[in-house]
């Protein structure tokens, strides 16, 4: 178990967790689209992705829309032509993702990142993200802050233990990222067959245009039969070392002293990511110590507001809400002072 990170993240303390959402991404590529910008980007990339028929079909531009009411037509018809469609479409929509991934020439214009990088995460926090991208974790494994030996959960690493020092390195601090929406560099890849459908697990594949440190002068990867993200469909259905991930991301909340949101609007619909932030708020008892919350998003008040009215319990007497309506950039010095007394 210990080659996917699993076994580890269960046997170590969590530090803080940080929530992170697409707003984190749109902060290093402004061009980077969010869900409702995202049909027209990935067409105009690819002018041959099936997105075209179907948005023509479903008169719609909003991908959410587009993939549900994909998904509910091929339940409803049990059509094959419909789901090798569906499974062409998450390949494109993945393969989209790979532009954000890490490059040392972003540094230029973002100097603030090597200091979110060093200075904010701390040992054995934990990275929570509905990203599908890989910038954080090339940046992370830039400075060697995170390897991403053991630096997965529940994801399979391909290296084969040796003595070489290329597969012993261990991830440094202890970071775990869960990718509660599968990623872009995630392989599906299949373990045994039965019948007509192949059980599958999920791993990732190791090159230095993921990991600019630990894929120097390496390309080790399963032999993948697709790659796995969640697509954003209000259908969603999880593999099953995704759902371990989500059941292990809820375990750890309430043993977190912080949760830090960045990029994430905490959308009425994002029902995975409420029972999380309930999950870190269940154990907090009036009159002890307060645990702290704090929302990084040019939105942070609203979203405040939001998690406020959510709950029937009186919030402010259970955390410290701290909401940081400016940058990201703006905000790392913050971040990087409360990463300096994590335990008040």
């Amino acid at each position: 178990m210990s080659r996917d990170g699993s076994s580890e993240a269960k046997t170590k303390e969590v530090n803080d967790i940080f929530l992170i959402g697409a707003g984190f991404t749109r902060a290093v590529f402004q061009d980077a689209p969010l869900n409702a910008d995202l049909v027209p980007f990935v067409v105009r990339d690819n002018p041959k992705t099936l997105l075209t028929k179907y948005r023509i079909r479903y008169h719609t531009e909003d991908i959410e829309i587009l993939l549900t009411r994909m998904d509910l037509e091929m339940e409803e018809l049990q059509s094959e032509q419909l789901r090798r469609d569906r499974e062409t479409i998450k390949q494109d929509l993945a393969k989209y993702f790979e532009r954000f991934r890490f490059r040392a020439q972003i540094l230029e214009n973002n100097r603030w990142l090597e200091d979110f990088a060093k200075n904010v995460f701390q040992p054995n926090d934990a990275i929570i993200t509905t990203n599908y991208d890989c910038f954080l974790e090339g940046l992370l494994d830039l400075y060697k802050i995170w390897h991403p030996h053991e630096g997965y959960v529940n994801v399979y690493d391909p290296r084969i233990p040796t003595n070489s020092p290329e597969t012993i390195l261990k991830n440094p601090k202890g970071i775990k990222f869960y990718k509660i929406h599968g990623s872009e560099n995630f392989s599906e890849f299949k373990v045994f067959d039965n019948g007509e459908t192949g059980q599958t697990a999920l791993g990732f594949n190791i090159n230095k245009s993921v990991f600019p440190e630990s894929g120097k002068n390496s390309h080790i990867r399963w032999l993948e039969i697709n790659k796995y993200i969640i697509s954003p469909s209000f259908v969603k259905k999880h593999h099953h070392n995704i759902e371990r991930i989500m059941v292990e991301s809820v375990h750890i909340a309430p043993k977190a002293k912080k949760m830090i949101i960045i990029g994430s609007g905490l959308r009425p619909e994002d029902s995975f990511l409420w029972l999380l932030l309930s999950s870190f708020i269940e154990p907090c008892v009036p009159n002890r110590p307060k645990k702290k919350l704090i929302i990084v998003d040019p939105k942070a008040e609203e979203i405040k507001s939001k998690t406020v009215k959510h709950y029937i319990w009186d919030l402010d007497s259970l955390l410290d809400i701290k909401p940081l309506s400016e940058c990201l950039e703006c905000v790392v010095e913050d971040l990087i002072k409360l990463s300096e007394n994590r335990t008040s």
